[in-house]
């Protein structure tokens, strides 16, 4: 789905901007608020609000033109100059999303960061937030993407439509 609640209306009902529905918002949604917070620091510098994301592909890539529509300085780093998000995304930088040396450099003038894909390791985004960074989701809404016995467990606790599915122990 396009994340957003038929009921509440394109920004959801918080007024907040849905990674996806049927998410813990808490752990995925930038509300208004925190955007238009974003919006004020940048305009103290005089400049639009810095946006970052860990990963270079589909999704970053995706996230460009809503981007440049909502007045945002997207910056991305991309494994490589020639990466599918880094061909759209003039603010790219080359470096390694696992490394916390890399992605804390690459953090440090942004307002906020979140990430292109499940692959990022969870140390790597702690150690972003331990260094004060702003990041959205946080390293806790990763479970869901790297175990599925966790997200079918989640979606169940949830009552949310989930396929027939089991946990299998050993294969027979």
């Amino acid at each position: 789905g396009s994340g957003e609640h038929a009921e509440d209306g394109p920004l959801g009902e918080r007024g907040g901007v849905h990674a996806g529905a049927g998410r813990d918002d808490d752990a995925l949604e930038l509300g208004l608020g925190e955007l238009s917070l974003l919006h004020l620091a940048a305009a103290a510098r005089g400049d639009a609000p810095r946006v970052g994301v860990l990963g270079d592909g589909q999704l970053a890539r995706m996230m460009a033109a809503p981007a440049a529509e909502l007045g945002l300085d997207l910056r991305l780093l991309a494994g490589a100059p020639d990466a599918s998000a880094a061909q759209v995304i003039p603010g790219s930088t080359t470096g390694d999303y696992r490394s916390v040396e890399d992605v804390v450099r690459f953090a440090r003038d942004l307002d906020v960061v979140t990430f292109d894909h499940e692959h990022v390791p969870s140390e790597v985004l702690t150690a972003l937030r331990n260094a004060g960074t702003p990041l959205h989701p946080g390293p806790e809404a990763l479970i869901h993407a790297q175990d599925k016995l966790a997200m079918r467990r989640a979606v169940e606790e949830m009552g949310l439509p989930n396929p027939r599915w089991a946990e299998v122990h050993q294969v027979e």
